[in-house]
């Protein structure tokens, strides 16, 4: 009772006719069964974390996901599979067939991940990167040739040997030739650290993401072509801070190494406190379509490229420590210009480029903390300070009053110079704080308010000021107006 036609067994995989029954026809039985199949592929025991199967890859030393079609085919195989359904009168077994409808096979993969989950698996992986002769191992002593293992529990593998001997004079040489300055030789050491960071697998543990700034033909794109090309494509991703706000855009950056925007958007980055929470590593929560919400710590070091400063509401101290900032000043155009040169390294050099990134993780092991060149904390300062709309409002539109002449005369009320402020920050295209934010950002510049003659005020005078009442909302509909070309002469 439990052979079938011949007819049927055409399609049967061998693994499915040399199984007994199963136990049931339940999506938890399948599931099991799905993952008795993975096993036996790959010879070792399947795990699951962050809402993904991964199964070990022998010949490359690496833990690979197992991709939902592949699952679904596989689970596609068990139809017509015997299961024990019941009993019959006299005691026996019921013999079944398996009939799979499409929310079945999905019920079984997901029971599957259940099944196989070890929380936090593959945050105990070891501090290194696999490469084609072996896992390598890196360490604040050096570096040093493991062989391939499923207990190292790496999930990322290069595609060329490691050699310590191996060289990239073109890639040095492009390196002296961006940097060329009085700190030329401390921004080539930071690139260096954070690449091996990234590396490591540990680049929130410093806790510092790395921008790119400059403008055109000054290579930028070059160094984001080679670190690219450094990594392979699944140990990389593209998700750029603005996006974080979404959980499908977090679920891109599970097991990713390195994570690279080439060309950061100008807008405001409005969810920093997941941009921060992402840059350190800390545990955040993500989703990928039509599945289920998982907590995972991410693991990249995160590159952005830009032409212009970043632009941002969040003012906090623990919002600009976090990045690292590398000017490329240098423009390389006419004769000077070399064009296609990332992909000429990428293509030659890229075992030297993986020497030259370890000796950075060294570095940075033994010190714990990265070379940050002087010209990098000036920028962040420049950069912190313009992106305080509050900051350029009171620069660009307010005379402090000198503490010799303040009274209740020389001080503006705090509802109109919040007005004044409503007025400027519309005209100059920022979105404007709200009035308890407005305050605590003059407290944090130095202003505090104080009541005086019946009010309260700071001691600011408003250039050209707006004195209250004023129609804020027909304001506002008259820029609007204005905006869209609809305002007459008149």
């Amino acid at each position: 009772r439990l052979q079938d036609s011949a007819a049927e067994h055409k399609w049967r995989s061998a693994w499915s006719l040399s199984r007994p029954p199963l136990e049931s026809c339940s999506d938890v039985a399948v599931g099991r069964e799905l993952l008795a199949e993975l096993s036996s592929q790959s010879g070792h025991e399947c795990v699951a974390e962050a809402g993904e199967l991964y199964v070990y890859n022998t010949s490359l030393g690496i833990w690979e996901p197992v991709d939902e079609i592949r699952a679904a085919q596989l689970v596609q195989g068990y139809e017509g599979r015997p299961y024990y359904g019941g009993f019959e009168k006299d005691g026996r077994p019921k013999i079944k067939k398996l009939q799979l409808r499409k929310h079945q096979v999905d019920g079984a993969v997901s029971s599957a991940v259940v099944s196989a989950h070890k929380a936090r698996f593959f945050e105990e992986a070891l501090s290194g990167i696999c490469v084609a002769n072996g896992v390598l191992q890196i360490t604040a002593q050096g570096a040093k040739l493991l062989p391939h293992s499923p207990e190292h529990r790496m999930r990322v593998a290069l595609p060329f040997e490691y050699h310590a001997a191996s060289q990239a004079p073109r890639w040095q040489q492009y390196l002296q030739e961006v940097f060329d300055g009085a700190d030329g030789g401390s921004s080539a050491r930071l690139l260096q650290e954070f690449v091996g960071a990234c590396l490591l697998g540990q680049a929130p543990r410093w806790q510092k993401c790395l921008v790119l700034y400059g403008t055109g033909a000054n290579g930028k794109s070059a160094t984001g072509e080679v670190l690219s090309g450094l990594f392979p494509s699944n140990a990389c991703s593209s998700v750029r801070p603005h996006d974080l706000g979404h959980e499908y855009s977090r679920a891109m950056l599970v097991g990713k190494y390195l994570n690279v925007v080439g060309d950061m958007p100008s807008g405001n980055i409005k969810s920093t406190d997941l941009f921060k929470a992402v840059v350190v590593g800390d545990e955040i929560q993500a989703r990928n379509p039509y599945h289920r919400v998982f907590s995972f710590r991410p693991r990249a070091g995160h590159l952005f490229s830009t032409n212009e400063v970043l632009h941002t509401r969040d003012t906090s101290k623990g919002y600009w420590r976090r990045f690292m900032i590398l000017e490329y000043s240098v423009e390389f155009q006419g004769a000077n210009e070399v064009k296609g040169l990332g992909k000429r390294i990428v293509k030659s050099e890229l075992p030297g480029v993986l020497t030259w990134a370890v000796q950075g993780a060294v570095r940075l092991l033994q010190n714990d903390e990265y070379t940050v060149p002087e010209s990098s904390l000036k920028l962040i300062a420049e950069w912190r300070k313009s992106a305080d709309q509050v900051a350029i409002f009171v620069h660009e539109k307010c005379r402090p009053v000198l503490a010799r002449v303040v009274g209740a005369s020389s001080y503006t009320s705090t509802a109109t110079l919040y007005v004044n402020y409503g007025v400027w920050a519309e005209n100059s295209g920022h979105r404007a704080l709200s009035k308890s934010k407005f305050s605590r950002r003059l407290k944090a510049l130095g202003y505090e308010q104080q009541r005086t003659a019946g009010c309260r005020g700071y001691p600011l005078q408003v250039l050209e000021c707006i004195d209250e009442p004023f129609d804020w909302d027909s304001y506002q509909r008259a820029q609007r107006k204005a905006n869209d070309g609809s305002m007459t002469d008149e």
